[in-house]
C-alpha cells in the first residue's frame, strides 16, 4: 500500500496499478494540524464540543500526557493493562509494549490517558516522525461503559493541540475509516468499525484515499478471495446496495 500521508504531498494516483497490481484501495482519515486552533475546533462535530468541555472543565477528570520529557513506565503499564482488559484477552506480547515505551523515551511516540477520580479509564497511543503523527491504538476500561463517559473525545482533542504546538502537520487516524460494510474488494467492515469511522469523521477528519494493491501469483488464492468478496456482498446486499 501507499502511505496516505505521503499521498498528501504527491500526485494522488495508485502507482501500484502500473505494475499489474489489482486495485484494492480503501480510505483513511487525517487531521490537518496546519490550520489554526479555532478552525480545528470549528471542524469538530457540534455534539462533540460540549462533551470535550464537560471533561476538561470537570475537576474529577485529568488528561495526562506521557512523552519523552515525562516518560513514566508505571503509567505505560496501566495502558498495557487496559489494552488487555478492553480486548478481553492478551492480543500481543509484553515485549511489544516495552518496545513502544522505548520509542516514547526516544521521542518517536506519546501516550495520552484520561484519569477519573485518580484512576485511568482510557488511553490513546501515537507514533510520530518528522512532521506526521499516526494514531496507533486506543484502550478504555469496560467497567465504565454504562457510565457513557466520552473518554476519547477529550484525549484526542488534547493530542491534536499537543502535536499542533510541536509543529506537526498531519495526524493519520488510521483504519477503520470507511462508510459501509462492503466498500470494495478487500475493503470490509462490521457495524462496530463503521461506528468508529463515523466517530473519526466527527473529529474534523478529512477523508483521503488509502491506495492499496494485490498481485497474485496463485490463481486458486485469487479465486478464493473472490469467493470471500462474493460472500460479503451477499451478506450485506440490502444494507450496502
Amino acid at each position: 500500500y501507499i502511505d496516505p500521508l505521503i499521498a498528501e504531498y504527491l500526485e494522488k494516483f495508485n502507482h501500484l496499478r502500473k505494475y499489474s497490481f489489482i486495485d484494492t484501495s480503501s480510505s483513511d482519515s487525517i487531521i490537518d494540524l496546519r490550520i489554526p486552533k479555532d478552525a480545528l475546533w470549528t471542524n469538530l462535530r457540534k455534539s462533540y464540543k460540549p462533551l470535550i468541555n464537560g471533561i476538561l472543565k470537570n475537576s474529577d477528570f485529568e488528561v495526562v500526557k506521557v512523552d519523552c520529557d515525562s516518560a513514566n513506565f508505571e503509567i505505560h503499564e496501566k495502558y498495557r493493562y487496559l489494552h488487555r482488559k478492553c480486548a478481553g484477552r492478551e492480543t500481543r506480547k509484553k515485549e511489544t509494549f516495552d518496545k513502544q515505551f522505548e520509542m516514547l523515551e526516544k521521542d518517536f511516540a506519546s501516550l495520552f490517558g484520561l484519569r477519573y477520580k485518580g484512576e485511568f479509564i482510557g488511553f490513546n497511543y501515537f507514533f510520530h516522525y518528522q512532521n506526521t503523527v499516526v494514531y496507533a491504538s486506543g484502550a478504555d476500561d469496560p467497567d465504565y461503559e454504562e457510565d457513557r463517559i466520552p473518554i476519547y473525545h477529550a484525549i484526542l482533542w488534547s493530542a491534536f493541540l499537543y502535536y499542533k504546538n510541536r509543529g506537526y502537520e498531519f495526524m493519520q487516524l488510521s483504519q477503520p475509516s470507511g462508510y459501509s460494510k462492503v466498500a470494495g474488494f478487500y475493503d470490509y467492515m462490521d457495524e462496530k468499525q463503521i461506528n468508529i469511522s463515523h466517530f473519526k469523521r466527527g473529529l474534523g477528519a478529512k477523508m483521503i484515499p488509502l491506495f492499496r494493491g494485490i498481485k497474485y501469483f496463485d490463481k486458486e488464492l485469487f479465486l478464493r478471495d473472490i469467493d470471500v468478496f462474493k460472500s460479503n456482498v451477499e451478506c450485506n446486499f440490502e444494507i450496502n446496495i
